[in-house]
């Protein structure tokens, strides 16, 4: 069927009739100025001279980057390399420092030329990721937590791009930095904590999300769209031409179908109506309507937290499949990323008021307003996170002026993809709906 429509050729020129897929552009966008995406670029480029330099030095076989093997690096190696590439951080941390915006999609060029640059984006997280392991060696969980949060920071300003594919690098970059924030959270002070769960506020309100990355998508398929449509500009010529021709219809439906040459004429202008219905709906006009409407209708389900989605059913018209992407798993990534966060957010609240009290909550209800404007919702049930508290204490602490009940230990979870209340077991990282365990963190006391 595609063939056949192809087959049809644009159309004669219309006097005063212009497509709208001729006239669309993609929608603008306010850049910052300054734009610290700059910053980020000199940064990257500054990292490939000092890991030239590094091998000239040190030769073949010599560890000259920070990279996936941060934890088997010998302290004496990983302290060397994070001095090494100290300008590295100071221009990092200055990017983060400022407001950034990834220049956006305005050709299927653009998606190619972004891959290298979300790749070192991606090492930088991976840098940090090597300083904050350098940090807990020295017994400084404030800033090994930090720097995991710096991580999450380059991720969301990767994720400004507005695409898929900036989105999944985003929830990689964000990965990293939590694992490192993870580790830190359990050795905070109290007001290491607070400033721990300030910062992560922070990230989790600023952070594109997936009707971020969805608008990118629109004007990637657009784009797309805007090459193809052309083709199919001719069908209601194509669809005259079988009606008035049946040889000429029988020649060109054979082949697909070589029974229909033996088909009478009666059975053949059925044949040719049903062809005729198929064909109209791969009308270019049409097919640029309905993709409007396949990205508002995700868009409207985007903005909703994940439980309360309803399910956007994919396109049947081939064209449209080859144009949109499915959005059920990305979706599900950036919950799961979200979920984490709350999570991690609940922690280090608890281990403030543990670090001021010297004991965790029972529950996060005891959380707010001092440590928390409100309980984190959980994005994979209408209700916030759930809590097990083990241990129950009750006793004044010298920190403290008033004499709290509590635990010793405190598991703080979000019931995960699949919904199930698993009473904290933690999933671990390839959470999935058909994944059992929750999205869990276990905090104890000693």
């Amino acid at each position: 069927m595609l063939a056949l429509c192809a087959a049809a050729g644009p159309a004669a020129a219309q006097e005063d009739t212009v497509p709208p897929w001729e006239t669309w552009q993609p929608p603008a966008v306010e850049m910052p100025d300054p734009n610290a995406w700059e910053i980020y670029l000199r940064a990257f480029s500054l990292s490939e001279a000092i890991e030239q330099r590094l091998e000239d030095e040190l030769g073949e076989g010599a560890q000259t980057t920070l990279d996936m093997s941060e934890a088997t690096l010998e302290p004496e190696t990983l302290a060397r390399l994070v001095d090494a590439y100290a300008p590295v951080f100071s221009a990092l941390e200055a990017a983060i420092a400022g407001k950034t915006r990834v220049p956006p999609i305005m050709s299927r060029e653009d998606i190619d030329e972004s891959f290298e640059e979300f790749a070192y984006a991606r090492q930088s997280c991976r840098m940090f990721a090597c300083r904050s392991v350098h940090h807990l060696q020295r017994e400084d969980p404030l800033s090994a937590a930090l720097d995991g949060v710096a991580s999450m920071r380059i991720g969301s300003d990767i994720g400004t791009h507005g695409s898929l594919v900036s989105g999944l690098v985003q929830i990689a970059c964000t990965a990293i930095g939590e694992a490192r924030l993870r580790e830190a959270i359990p050795l905070l002070g109290a007001d290491e904590a607070r400033i721990v769960a300030g910062a992560l506020r922070d990230v989790i309100a600023r952070a594109p999300g997936f009707a971020d990355a969805l608008v990118g998508e629109e004007t990637l398929s657009r784009l797309l769209a805007r090459e193809l449509l052309p083709q199919f500009e001719g069908i209601d010529e194509a669809i005259k031409g079988l009606r008035d021709d049946l040889d000429y219809a029988r020649r060109v439906l054979a082949q697909e179908d070589p029974a229909v040459a033996e088909m009478d004429d009666a059975a053949l202008n059925a044949l040719i109506e049903e062809k005729a219905a198929q064909m109209k709906a791969m009308a270019p006009d049409r097919i640029w309507e309905e993709l409007g409407d396949f990205y508002a209708e995700w868009q409207i389900e985007a903005a909703k937290t994940l439980w309360a989605r309803q399910p956007v059913h994919a396109p049947e018209n081939p064209i449209l499949q080859q144009l949109t992407p499915s959005f059920e798993k990305s979706g599900m990534k950036y919950a799961v990323s979200d979920a984490r966060l709350r999570v991690d957010l609940a922690a280090a609240a608890a281990q403030a008021f543990k670090g001021e009290t010297g004991v965790y909550p029972a529950s996060l209800e005891q959380l707010v307003p001092e440590y928390l404007p409100e309980v984190p919702r959980d994005p994979f049930e209408d209700a916030p996170l759930r809590t097990i508290a083990q241990d129950p204490v009750s006793r004044a602490h010298p920190a403290s002026q008033r004499t709290p009940t509590g635990a010793s230990v405190l598991t703080i979870y979000s019931v995960g993809p699949d919904r199930d209340d698993d009473r904290g077991m933690d999933v671990g990282r390839g959470a999935d709906e058909d994944t059992d365990g929750d999205i869990a963190v276990t905090l104890r006391a000693g």
